[in-house]
C-alpha cells in the first residue's frame, strides 16, 4: 500500500481503525472520561454498536478499512488517530505521552511508504491538523516544544509548521478545531491563546461551537470528500450550518464512544486521501 494524505479533506481512500469489542475502563486520562466514568459510564455493547456502524458507513462510500493487528488491548486502542499521522507520502508514528503505541507490525509490512519513528519530545496525531502546504500543531497537554521542533528539522522545509498554542485543559487540537472543505473551519475559541486564534481567522471562515458542542466533541468530524462529512448525531446546529453550507451530512450516533474523550476524528487515521 502506498500512503498518501495532504489535507483534512481530499477524497477518503482508504482508512485506518481501531477496535472497541475488548475495550475495558480503566483509570481515566481526560476530563471527559473523568466525568462520564464517575456519572455514565459507557456501555460496551452501544460502543460497539456505534463503532460498527461507523465501519458500515466507510464501506458504504468506497473506503477501505485498515485495523490495527488483533492482539489483546486497552482503553486507548480505539482512537487510531493519535498513535500514528500520515503527511504527503510519509507515514510517522508517533511518541505518545501516557502509553505505548499500538500493534502495527502487519501494516507497517504493507506499507511502501517511509516509515518514521518519532523519537523526540511528545507528538500525538490528535494535535495534527494537514492544509495541503500548512501543518498545525496543536500545542497543549499532549504535544510539546520538542516534538514541534522535531516536524519543524524533518519537514520545514516543505511545510509550514504553524504551532497554536492550546489552553491547558484542553486535550487536542482536533476536539476544538477542525477543517472542513470550503475554506470552512469548525472551531471553539476559547481553547486557543490569542495570537493562535487570530491565525485562524485570517486563513478560514470559522464557524464558533458552544462549550456544550465542544464537549459533546462537534468539532471532532471526519470528512470523506471535500463537500461530505460524518458528523454526530446530536448535533443538530452544526449539523443544520453544515446543510446550509451545502455539505452532505451522514449523521450517525457516536455519543458512547464519546464518553472515551474522542469521536469520528479521533477513531480514524486517513492512509489515503486524493490530493488537492
Amino acid at each position: 500500500m502506498q500512503v498518501y494524505v495532504n489535507s483534512e479533506t481530499g477524497y477518503l481512500r482508504t482508512v485506518l481503525l481501531g477496535y472497541i469489542d475488548n475495550f475495558k475502563i480503566c483509570e481515566p486520562v481526560n476530563s471527559v472520561q473523568r466525568y462520564f466514568f464517575k456519572h455514565d459510564p459507557p456501555h460496551h455493547d452501544l460502543m460497539l454498536e456505534q463503532h460498527t456502524r461507523l465501519v458500515e458507513i466507510f464501506e458504504e462510500y468506497g473506503v477501505r478499512v485498515c485495523r490495527y493487528d488483533r492482539k489483546p488491548d486497552n482503553m486507548g486502542r480505539p482512537f487510531a488517530r493519535d498513535a500514528i499521522t500520515v503527511i504527503n507520502d510519509n507515514l510517522f508514528i508517533c511518541l505518545m505521552k501516557n502509553r505505548p503505541g499500538p500493534d502495527i507490525e502487519d501494516l507497517l509490512a504493507g506499507i511502501e511508504n517511509p516509515v518514521t519513528h518519532i523519537d523526540r519530545g511528545i507528538v500525538e496525531g490528535g494535535d495534527i491538523i494537514l492544509d495541503k502546504d500548512t501543518l498545525y500543531v496543536g500545542m497543549g497537554e499532549r504535544t510539546d516544544m520538542k516534538g514541534l521542533q522535531w516536524f519543524k528539522e524533518k519537514l520545514g522545509s516543505e511545510l509550514e509548521i504553524q504551532p497554536l498554542q492550546l489552553k491547558p485543559e484542553f486535550l487536542h487540537l482536533d476536539v476544538v478545531f477542525n477543517l472542513l472543505g470550503k475554506n470552512i473551519g469548525l472551531i471553539y475559541p476559547p481553547a486557543f491563546e490569542e495570537a493562535s486564534l487570530n491565525i485562524l481567522k485570517k486563513r478560514y471562515r470559522l464557524f464558533e461551537i458552544t462549550a456544550e458542542e465542544q464537549f459533546s466533541l462537534g468539532a471532532n468530524f471526519i470528512s470523506l470528500t471535500p463537500e461530505r462529512v460524518i458528523s454526530e448525531k446530536r448535533l443538530n446546529r452544526i449539523n443544520d450550518f453544515l446543510r446550509q453550507e451545502r455539505f452532505e451530512v451522514i449523521t450517525a450516533d457516536y455519543s458512547e464512544v464519546s464518553k472515551l474523550g474522542g469521536s469520528f476524528r479521533c477513531s480514524t487515521c486517513p492512509l489515503i486521501r486524493d490530493m488537492l
